[in-house]
């Protein structure tokens, strides 16, 4: 295993990885990141969530200071602490959003979307957008997203349907190959839009140059597709016993799952903690 000495930040997916199945950080995962951060490594939150959506967790991690970071919208936005403001940011527009809306419809699915003026739009209050509203802790407006502002900006839309319609819309999708978003996968229920070439590892790039850190000394935890690029990118990157059989082929080390604190157990061994 590589030597602890060369991690300067440890970058952490929430859903599935901090988090156990019951949403909550435990305790010895809490402990060890806290002995990590008092040692001056940077522990950065990448998580698909808005930051009102993430920032009690934060708080909860002792991680609200002048050098807390986290990366928002599955790599769309960086936030800095503890003022939570946007350092970094990238949007679809309206009118990639009336597109894909269409395109959503036409294959039996629902669409919603983080609009930066407006908040959460859901479309009608299906469960798993209902879903999306308790997890990220947000307010909501309901409307028809085939017709929104052109010139409106959204940090990121998720259709929303069964895992099989999920599926025939992204390979229709797929073969349009648009520059326009970024698709990936973060629940079975969920298929996300994120402009551009956004990831958690392109925005995690973008943080280490901010900071000066290498992403060579970039430590990694995630489950999902949407945190295989953050995985590739980091000099380690490390899949929790729980996440998808593509995840863990790209990761560099497979630790135990989110309920036994896999993120803990590794940070102790890699650190030798005791």
């Amino acid at each position: 295993m590589e030597r602890a000495s060369k991690i300067k930040l440890v970058a952490l997916d929430m859903d599935g990885t901090v988090l156990n199945s019951q949403k909550q950080v435990g305790p010895r995962t809490r402990q060890v990141l806290k002995r990590l951060s008092d040692k001056g490594v940077y522990i950065v939150v990448a998580t698909g969530r808005p930051p009102q959506g993430i920032f009690n967790y934060v708080k909860d991690l002792s991680l609200v200071s002048d050098r807390g970071y986290v990366v928002c919208f599955n790599g769309a936005g960086i936030v800095s602490l503890p003022h939570v403001n946007f350092v970094y940011n990238e949007y679809l527009n309206g009118t990639t959003l009336m597109e894909l809306a269409r395109i959503t419809h036409e294959h039996g699915c629902k669409i919603h979307a983080f609009s930066v003026q407006q908040g959460l739009i859901l479309e009608d209050e299906n469960s798993p957008s209902y879903r999306e509203v308790q997890h990220c802790k947000v307010g909501y407006k309901k409307s028809n997203l085939e017709h929104v502002d052109p010139n409106e900006h959204f940090f990121k839309a998720l259709a929303v349907g069964q895992s099989h319609e999920l599926d025939v819309l992204r390979a229709s999708l797929d073969a349009m190959q648009s520059d326009k978003y970024t698709i990936m996968r973060s629940d079975p229920n969920f298929l996300e839009f994120i402009p551009g070439t956004c990831t958690k590892g392109s925005a995690l790039t973008h943080l280490c140059e901010i900071l000066n850190i290498s992403m060579d000394n970039v430590l990694a935890f995630g489950d999902a597709e949407n945190d295989a690029d953050m995985l590739k990118k980091a000099g380690i990157g490390v899949a929790m016993g729980n996440a998808d059989d593509t995840v863990k082929v790209l990761a560099d080390y497979v630790t135990l799952d989110n309920d036994n604190e896999g993120i803990a157990v590794f940070l102790e061994k890699l650190f030798e903690l005791s």
